[in-house]
């Protein structure tokens, strides 16, 4: 994978400049013109080109696993229309690789790749979610790929696009080669198995792998012909993977097992310049740096790790319910904040009283939700046409029969840490919230 995972117009001005730069030269370079961005390595041929289109690989068994392998892409190269989500992308020799190599008049718009260990959580590379806004701007895409009628899929049905609800946990150190994520979907993730990974010991060496992903952006590959080259390392293993930028974040299996072993993180560099266009890097099996492969026994301990996440500090505690005046906390210019509060009444909810105040600029870029702890959520704002006012006021009151926005609430036990939620999906503007109260069964 080249350095510069984000932008193909910086990475041809690296190569038609004919820099010649270290690796940690270039991670500097990277951070000088984005300080939140890190250096990740590329990727390469070893040997043959072993890539196939899912519906060309000759065993089943791994045409099914790609089903549970998802591209990242931006959000905005998909737009929606009814219930489904068109892509627009530029094909990949429209980003300056030559007509002649493989695959170039496919598109290319993926910038990671992830896959599914629960039916709603998704692990990939945690190079490709540093921040916030890796987590609110791209969506994952399931199905993209070379169908049999020999197309490649444009148009995604909304059970096949997923957002980031909560980035769980995100390991990335370049210095200690620490790199991997684990991501919570907006919701569970229809008709697609999680896959089948290692929780202990490790990969025997000289083991044959198999990849699944996106290199360069491209639609679902699968690439097999691969062996363990290195193996002694706790945190990741080496191999002769043929893969590229896009590839990071893939499952890379045992071949005779079918388990995932690793997530597919850095390697050699992608592309070489030949006259006026970039052509694939070739090295002999044995040959060049190998591709680098975070174990994914680092990800065991699943149940501890989301526990974890979710022991969240609280603000607020009561029996039954909570109320603070005159808060004035300070909302992210775009991003996500999240206020908690504990409730200990172990009973079913009833009914709700809910009031809330929120001052922003430009109200109408927010989204409110409240989140039960189950992780059931619920949208509380909508606005009339033309809203222009500076403050959001809401007071909510729910019990059966009254079909509100909190009614998927009731009959839930109410013990545990609730979560208000508030996602400005622009920059620039600032707001705050102002105050906040909520009670079950009539505590108010």
């Amino acid at each position: 994978m080249d350095s510069f995972k984000r932008s193909w117009p910086i990475i041809l001005f690296i190569l038609f400049s004919s820099c010649i730069m270290s690796d940690l030269e270039l991670a500097q370079e990277s951070n000088k013109k984005n300080p939140f961005r890190e250096l990740s390595l590329g990727k390469v041929i070893y040997g043959a080109d072993n890539r196939y289109d899912v519906f060309d690989y000759p065993k089943e068994k791994f045409q099914k696993f790609a089903r549970s392998t998802a591209a990242q892409i931006s959000k905005d190269l998909l737009s929606k229309e009814g219930g489904f989500f068109s892509l627009t992308s530029k094909k990949l020799f429209e980003n300056g690789i030559c007509k002649k190599e493989r695959f170039s008049e496919q598109p290319s718009p993926a910038n990671c790749s992830g896959f599914l260990i629960r039916e709603d959580l998704l692990v990939t590379a945690g190079h490709c979610v540093q921040s916030e806004e890796d987590c609110f701007d791209y969506h994952w895409v399931f199905g993209f790929k070379k169908n049999s009628k020999n197309q490649v899929v444009k148009e995604f049905p909304f059970e096949d696009v997923y957002f980031c609800q909560k980035v769980i946990v995100a390991k990335y150190d370049p210095l200690e080669k620490i790199d991997y994520a684990l991501i919570k979907l907006d919701r569970p993730v229809q008709m697609r198995e999680p896959l089948p990974f290692r929780k202990k010991g490790k990969i025997e060496d000289q083991s044959e792998l198999v990849v699944i992903g996106h290199p360069s952006g491209l639609p679902t590959k699968i690439a097999d012909n691969a062996r363990v080259r290195e193996n002694g390392d706790p945190l990741f293993f080496n191999a002769n993977l043929d893969t590229f930028q896009g590839n990071s974040g893939s499952p890379v299996f045992n071949k005779e097992t079918g388990l995932v072993e690793g997530i597919l993180v850095r390697g050699d560099t992608d592309y070489i310049t030949e006259d006026s266009c970039m052509v694939i890097k070739h090295c002999d099996n044995a040959g060049c740096r190998g591709e680098d492969v975070t174990r994914i026994t680092l990800l065991r301990d699943i149940d501890e790790i989301i526990d974890s996440s979710f022991k969240r500090k609280y603000a607020l505690e009561g029996h039954s319910k909570v109320e603070v005046m005159d808060l004035s906390l300070e909302l992210p210019s775009k991003g996500s904040f999240e206020y908690h509060f504990l409730l200990k009444a172990n009973e079913p909810i009833k009914s709700i009283k809910l009031s809330i105040e929120v001052f922003h600029p430009m109200i109408p870029e927010l989204k409110i939700y409240l989140i039960h702890p189950s992780g059931k959520e619920v949208l509380l704002n909508d606005y009339p046409k033309n809203f222009s006012y500076l403050v959001w006021e809401r007071k909510l009151f729910e019990e059966k029969g009254s079909y509100g926005p909190l009614e998927p609430f009731l009959s839930l036990r109410a013990q545990g840490i609730w979560t208000l939620k508030i996602v400005d999906g622009v920059p620039f503007d600032k707001g705050s919230l102002e105050a906040f109260s909520f009670s079950i069964n009539d505590e108010f």
